[in-house]
């Protein structure tokens, strides 16, 4: 038995959203994934890489998929295949970001034998469009880092950090209304970034890549928010948060910050089940729900995020899921 992973594209984009990808690659190899092919900068060489790796695949070899990442023939090339093992793990509902139908996207992810969902609110909307697959949840995602780096130690309670795509997070123009903290922005910069810098209690610090940004994170929390509003996560950006597993949460722990999060987040519960953090219906009453948080409380954060740290960083996380995805090969075989 062969296991094989079906490349991506690997490209720094200066936030959370390209570091996944690569890291989900480098943990599969870890694990024995070979990968099926050097992936071309240039699509339409990729496309026919694809389509030969594919049609070279063997009787039981055992094929993991980023989605998406791939040509839609691709995949229904790959779905008429019967006698390999095909997993895909999710990294993007296209139907709840609105780019992609919602049978489309079903009818794609039903030819998989196990998916790997992000957590136990996506899983319930994977079932809801009628998908039967095997599903194995992630809850979090890994946050690859080498030894040859360093976090800040300095903790000012009143002060937030928000790493992100920064044009879609229009609520970040609201945030001077929110009096008694100061907010440190990461991201490349927008036309209003300028805007951004004349508010009294919100600091640009510029834009890095996923590793630098671990060691130039500034602030006593992290901020996991999005959409256009303080009250809720608004948008099609704010209701995706009540699904998917942001990267930011695990860029926040890599980094050691203690993480704010919106309470409808599906990542909520597990933040505040590992007290990795406090969730908040809404940011206009953030400093009182801060100031309810004792140093005690505080430094037990702080601690149990540095022992989560310790699982992301090494991919632990993913392995896991792994292990519970050949177990349900197994029991099918």
């Amino acid at each position: 038995m062969r296991k094989i992973q079906y490349n991506v594209v690997e490209r720094e984009t200066k936030n959370a959203s390209g570091k996944a990808k690569k890291d989900v690659s480098v943990i599969l190899e870890k694990n024995g994934f070979q990968k099926m092919y050097n992936p071309s900068h240039f699509q339409i060489i990729r496309v026919f890489q694809q389509f030969i790796g594919i049609t070279l695949l063997r009787q039981k070899d055992v094929l993991i998929v980023q989605y998406p990442a791939n040509m839609e023939f691709c995949y229904r090339y790959l779905g008429k295949l019967k006698n390999i093992k095909k997993i895909a793990i999710i990294h993007d509902m296209e139907s709840l970001r609105g780019t992609k139908a919602v049978k489309k996207e079903a009818s794609l992810l039903s030819m998989f034998d196990v998916l790997i969902s992000h957590n136990p609110k996506m899983t319930a909307y994977l079932r809801e469009i009628g998908l039967k697959n095997k599903i194995v949840n992630l809850n979090i995602f890994d946050y690859l880092m080498d030894g040859d780096y360093h976090t800040t130690e300095l903790y000012d309670k009143n002060t937030v950090a928000f790493a992100g795509n920064l044009e879609k997070a229009a609520f970040l123009f609201q945030l001077p209304k929110i009096k008694g903290i100061h907010f440190n922005i990461y991201g490349a910069a927008i036309d209003q970034i300028s805007k951004l810098n004349t508010y009294k209690n919100i600091s640009y610090k510029g834009s890095f890549s996923s590793e630098k940004l671990i060691e130039n994170l500034e602030g006593g929390w992290g901020l996991v928010w999005d959409g256009e509003s303080l009250e809720t996560c608004s948008g099609i950006t704010g209701n995706y948060i009540r699904y998917n597993c942001p990267h930011k949460v695990s860029m926040c722990i890599a980094s050691e910050r203690p993480i704010i999060i919106w309470s409808q987040a599906a990542m909520a519960d597990y933040i505040v089940q590992k007290k990795l953090g406090i969730k908040v219906d809404h940011l206009s009453n953030l400093k009182e729900v801060m100031d309810e948080v004792t140093e005690d409380e505080y430094q037990e954060i702080i601690e149990n995020i540095r022992k989560e740290k310790e699982r992301l960083v090494k991919g632990k996380s993913l392995e896991t899921a792994l292990k519970k995805v050949f177990d349900c090969i197994d029991r099918r075989q």
